[in-house]
């Protein structure tokens, strides 16, 4: 459980930013400070926290795929979803595929994206054999860049 003094939540000019954005909690429990707005939250069009919102504006803008592919943070769940993936108790790529897909986006893959996965899969792992000796470390950078693809899909951000 994080708990935090009080007035950490304060941040001015004069004071520090105590907000700790860096949780594995859903956004929906995270501290909501008004000047100091999670990167994430702003990307995303948040709601403006100083004013009272009836509804929440729909948008789609450049810099949310942008913010979804290059950030920092995006990245590195990408990471600990493909550890997830890669700690699952079976031995082919194939079901680590499907055990993916269903997490990510709740259904099996059709046939076209398992064989195309799995020879991006291979691909990528070819690659990194130049740069990475370790296949532990080779096999994680993988399954890292799928999940990532992944967690950048349609499917993925839009509930339909």
């Amino acid at each position: 459980l994080l708990t935090t003094p009080n007035n950490d939540y304060v941040t001015n000019d004069q004071s520090g930013n105590g907000a700790n954005y860096n949780s594995p909690r859903r956004s929906l429990y995270l501290p909501i400070i008004r000047n100091a707005l999670f990167d994430m939250f702003q990307a995303f069009d948040y709601g403006d926290p100083s004013l009272v919102i009836a509804q929440r504006s729909s948008t789609t803008v450049a810099p949310q795929a942008l913010y979804q592919l290059n950030s920092p943070f995006a990245m590195e769940q990408a990471r600990h979803f493909a550890e997830m993936v890669l700690k699952e108790p079976v031995t082919r790529d194939a079901e680590r595929l499907q055990f993916a897909y269903l997490t990510a986006i709740g259904r099996s893959p059709n046939p076209t994206e398992t064989s195309r996965a799995l020879q991006y899969l291979q691909k990528l792992s070819t690659y990194y054999e130049k740069s990475e000796t370790d296949a532990a470390k080779r096999n994680l950078k993988v399954w890292a860049s799928l999940c990532h693809a992944l967690m950048t899909s349609n499917e993925f951000i839009y509930v339909d």
